[in-house]
C-alpha cells in the first residue's frame, strides 16, 4: 500500500522513534546509529532518487527537527522528561538529591568519568546543545514546562543547522539565523494547491535543485561539471557553489523565469548581496529585509527553475556512466 508523505512523517514521529528510543535516557544510543537513522528516514519519507538532498537541512528546516531528526528527539524527550520530574514537588528534592550526588561523587574523584544514568547523559546532551544543567534550573524550569520544552526545541534547531554551513558551502550564511516565517510561508500554502511544485521548491532548500550529483554531467577527471541549462563549465572540486549561482541567476536558458516580473527583475539586481544560502536556496536569513512578496516570487523562481532542470529534455544529453560507475539508476528527484 502507498503511503503519502504526511502519514509517513506522522508514522515515524509518533509511532517508529517514540518505541525506538524506549529508555534511551538511561543508555544512550552510538551517534553512529543515529547518524545512520537519520538517513534511513530521509530515504523513507522522500526516497533516494537524489544524492544532492541534504538530510539535515530537510529534517531541521522543512520539518520539525525534534520529531524526526533522531538526536534531537532523544534529547528533545530525555530532557522534557527529567524537567517534568524536577517541577513535581513530589519528586523534586529526590531529584536534586540525586543530582548533586553524582555530581559530587564526579568531583571528588578528581577525574573525568564516562557519563552514567540520567543524570551523566543530561549534563552530557545539555553540554553538546550549548546550555549547562545550571541554566536550565534556574532559568527555563521556573517560568515552566512548557517553556523548558520551547528553549530545548530552540537549542536542537540552532545546533542542527548549524552545521549545514560547514557540510556545504552553499548553505553558507545559515548560521546567522532562519527566518521560518518566511521561508517556510510558500511551501506551506502549495504543499496543498500545488503539491508538485511545492516539492520542487523544496528540491532548491534542501540542496537538491540539481537532478543528478554533478559528477553525472562533468568531464572524466571529475573536476569540472557543466550548467545543464547551456553547458557552461564550472569548477565544483571545492563545492558546487559557482555552477548553482550561474544555474540560477546567469543561465540564459533560464533567463525568462528571471524576468518575468519587476519584482524577479529587482531579486536579479539585488541577489549578489545576500549569502549563498538565500541566493541558492531560497532561505531567508533573520537579518534579512526582502519583502514578503518577493520572497514569494524568489521560491516560485526557484520552483520553476528545479522543474525545469528534472524534465527529461533538460539532460538529453547527460552522461550516465562514468569510469563504469552506472548513475542512470540514481534517477531525478
Amino acid at each position: 500500500t502507498r503511503l503519502y508523505h504526511n502519514r509517513k512523517v506522522q508514522i515515524i514521529a509518533e509511532n517508529i522513534l517514540p518505541s525506538a528510543f524506549y529508555g534511551v535516557l538511561f543508555d544512550p544510543i552510538p551517534d553512529s546509529w543515529l547518524e545512520k537513522l537519520k538517513k534511513q528516514i530521509t530515504l523513507c519519507i522522500w526516497g533516494a532518487r537524489n544524492p544532492m538532498r541534504s538530510s539535515s537541512a530537510l529534517l531541521g528546516i522543512a520539518h520539525k527537527g525534534h520529531t524526526l531528526d533522531p538526536y534531537s528527539t532523544v534529547v528533545y524527550k530525555a530532557i522534557s522528561n527529567l524537567g517534568r520530574l524536577c517541577t513535581r514537588q513530589t519528586n523534586k528534592s529526590l531529584f536534586v538529591s540525586c543530582w548533586e550526588t553524582y555530581r559530587y561523587t564526579k568531583e571528588r574523584n578528581g577525574t573525568p568519568s564516562l557519563p552514567k544514568g540520567p543524570f551523566g547523559n543530561a549534563e552530557v546532551w545539555l553540554r553538546d546543545i550549548g546550555t549547562r544543567w545550571k541554566d536550565l534550573q534556574t532559568k527555563m524550569l521556573p517560568q515552566g514546562i512548557q517553556h523548558l520544552k520551547h528553549e530545548i526545541r530552540t537549542l536542537l534547531k540552532d545546533k542542527l543547522r548549524g552545521g549545514l554551513a560547514e557540510e556545504r558551502e552553499t548553505f553558507g550564511g545559515i548560521e546567522t539565523g532562519i527566518d521560518e516565517e518566511r521561508t517556510n510561508l510558500l511551501h506551506n500554502e502549495m504543499a496543498v494547491a500545488n503539491p508538485q511544485k511545492a516539492r520542487k521548491l523544496l528540491c532548491a532548500i534542501t540542496g537538491a535543485i540539481l537532478p543528478l550529483h554533478p559528477r553525472a554531467y562533468g568531464d572524466l577527471s571529475g573536476t569540472r561539471a557543466k550548467c545543464l541549462g547551456c553547458d557552461a563549465l564550472y569548477d565544483v572540486r571545492n563545492g558546487t557553489s559557482s555552477l548553482l549561482q550561474h544555474t540560477i541567476w546567469h543561465c540564459p536558458a533560464h533567463a525568462g523565469y528571471r524576468t518575468a516580473n519587476a519584482d524577479r527583475k529587482w531579486l536579479v539586481q539585488e541577489h549578489r548581496s545576500w549569502p549563498n544560502c538565500t541566493q541558492i536556496h531560497g532561505i531567508i536569513t533573520t537579518d534579512s529585509d526582502i519583502s514578503l512578496p518577493r520572497v514569494k516570487e524568489l521560491h516560485l523562481m526557484l520552483a520553476d527553475i528545479a522543474g525545469k532542470l528534472d524534465t527529461p529534455t533538460s539532460r538529453s544529453g547527460t552522461q550516465t556512466s562514468i569510469s563504469g560507475i552506472d548513475l542512470s539508476s540514481q534517477g531525478t528527484s
